[in-house]
C-alpha cells in the first residue's frame, strides 16, 4: 500500500519523496491509528527502499499513533476495571522512560490478563516509540508540532462512509 501511495505522489509532484530521518527534509511524522498492519506495511517499505536501517528504527523515527485510537482501544477492553484504565489513559502523557516503564510495571502487576496482554503490545520497542515522546527518534520539534490525532484525514472519507459506494458518477461529484 505504501509503495503505491509514494508511487502517486512521486508520480503527481515529479520528484522523489524524502524522509526527514534519512533526507533531512519533507516527510517527518506519519500519523496513524493503532493497527500494527499499517506499521508493518510502513517498516517494510522503508526497510526494502532504505536498508541500512533496521525496520523498526524507521518507524521510532517517523510513526506517530493516534491517541484517540490509542485511547478507544482502552476503552474497548471490557474486562480491564476502570481505576486500571485511568492509569492506562494518563500513560501517553508522561514524560520521562522511567516513569512510563514503571507505570506499564505496575499495569502488569494487577494480574489482569487483558491489562497484561494491553501491556506487552505495548512494551514492543517500536509502540513505545511511536506512542511516547521519551522513546521516539523523532526530532521532539516534530513530535510536538505534529497532531496527535487522525480526526482530519478521518472526517475526509466521512462522506464515504455515509453516502455509499457503487454511486453512478454524477451522483458521487454532486455529493
Amino acid at each position: 500500500m505504501f509503495a503505491a501511495v509514494f508511487s502517486v505522489m512521486k508520480e503527481d509532484t515529479n520528484s522523489e519523496i524524502c524522509f526527514h530521518h534519512i533526507d533531512g527534509k519533507e516527510i517527518g511524522c506519519i500519523l496513524a491509528d493503532t493497527h500494527s498492519k499499517q506499521a508493518l506495511g510502513l517498516e517494510q517499505y522503508l526497510n526494502n527502499r532504505y536498508s541500512y536501517l533496521s525496520a523498526i528504527k524507521h518507524l521510532k523515527h517517523i510513526y506517530k499513533i493516534c491517541l484517540i485510537h490509542f485511547n478507544r482501544n482502552i476503552r474497548q477492553k471490557s474486562e480491564i476495571p476502570t481505576e486500571i484504565k485511568r492509569i492506562m489513559y494518563a500513560i501517553s502523557h508522561l514524560e520521562t522512560k522511567a516513569e512510563v516503564l514503571n507505570v506499564l510495571e505496575q499495569i502488569k502487576l494487577t494480574q489482569n490478563k487483558q491489562a497484561i496482554d494491553w501491556v506487552n503490545d505495548k512494551s514492543k520497542k517500536w509502540v513505545l516509540a511511536n506512542i511516547f515522546k521519551a522513546f521516539t527518534l523523532m526530532p521532539i520539534k516534530t513530535w510536538n508540532f505534529t497532531r496527535f490525532d487522525t480526526n482530519v484525514s478521518e472526517s475526509a472519507h466521512a462522506n464515504v462512509n455515509r453516502d455509499g459506494i457503487s454511486l453512478l458518477l454524477f451522483g458521487a461529484i454532486y455529493r
